[in-house]
């Protein structure tokens, strides 16, 4: 669920963006295909730092606005990163906590079945399967949070 309204806010925020920036990319192209076309005009009436400005702050705009997208995808690696962090966190604790208590039952711990609390720790090599199993799935919904927001951006695009 966190996963998730994380990627929700971040959704709508990347598809405005990504619409400014097409929006701002427009002007370049028409600015460029008009300078190839009128470049001998341009050179004629020697305007060719006037028309090189007018270029500079189209070029700006688009930068600033793409700065704040990749500004934006940071954000949600950021944020992706760090819920990804606690619950391999908590895995590690659990394991920790795990290896001093007598919670567990005679399968998880080592040497089998064995009375008493100090016999009773868990098998390391469990614990480690579990901490790399956590890891492992933490990326994998940062992976598909990032794809699933990266895909409705550019098919929102595309309309």
């Amino acid at each position: 669920p966190a996963y998730v309204r994380v990627m929700n806010y971040f959704r709508a925020v990347t598809r405005e963006l990504k619409r400014l920036e097409g929006l701002s990319r427009a002007p370049i192209y028409s600015h460029f295909t008009e300078t190839i076309s009128g470049l001998t005009t341009i050179r004629a009436f020697d305007v060719r730092a006037k028309w090189r400005g007018a270029a500079f702050a189209k070029l700006d705009a688009n930068a600033r606005i793409y700065i704040a997208l990749k500004a934006i995808d940071r954000w949600l690696s950021v944020r992706l990163e760090a819920m990804g962090n606690v619950i391999v966190l908590t895995a590690t604790m659990l394991a920790v906590r795990a290896s001093f208590g007598s919670f567990l039952p005679d399968l998880l711990v080592a040497g089998g079945s064995q009375s008493g609390v100090a016999g009773r720790v868990i098998n390391p090599g469990l614990a480690g399967l579990a901490v790399t199993s956590a890891l492992r799935c933490v990326r994998a919904c940062a992976r598909a949070c990032v794809w699933c927001v990266c895909a409705h951006a550019r098919a929102w695009c595309l309309r």
